[in-house]
């Protein structure tokens, strides 16, 4: 458990910010401290916004997991924070 804990990193986000993009290589799991974040699906070339999350959740596991690119992209739009998990440790 300390391990992990001592592996996660703060990040502060602005509104607007890209937290991750689609199709981007996997390189974080994030936590959400507080803030709010769309979640943005390109399909067919044009950008849908399929959920959000509202100051709880976490997202980009599934890179890690399955060692694919990023399925979606998630973007602040409230100025927040997050915790992160360095891939390695998950390894």
């Amino acid at each position: 458990m300390s391990q992990v804990l001592d592996a996660m990193f703060e990040k502060l986000v602005k509104e607007g910010e890209h937290v991750i993009d689609q199709g981007d290589d996997g390189d974080n799991f994030y936590v959400i401290d507080r803030g709010t974040f769309d979640i943005y699906v390109k399909c067919d070339g044009v950008g849908r916004c399929v959920g959000n999350y509202d100051n709880r959740g976490s997202f980009g596991e599934l890179a890690l997991m399955y060692n694919t690119p990023r399925a979606a992209t998630i973007t602040a739009t409230s100025p927040g924070a997050l915790w992160g998990l360095v891939s390695e440790i998950l390894l």
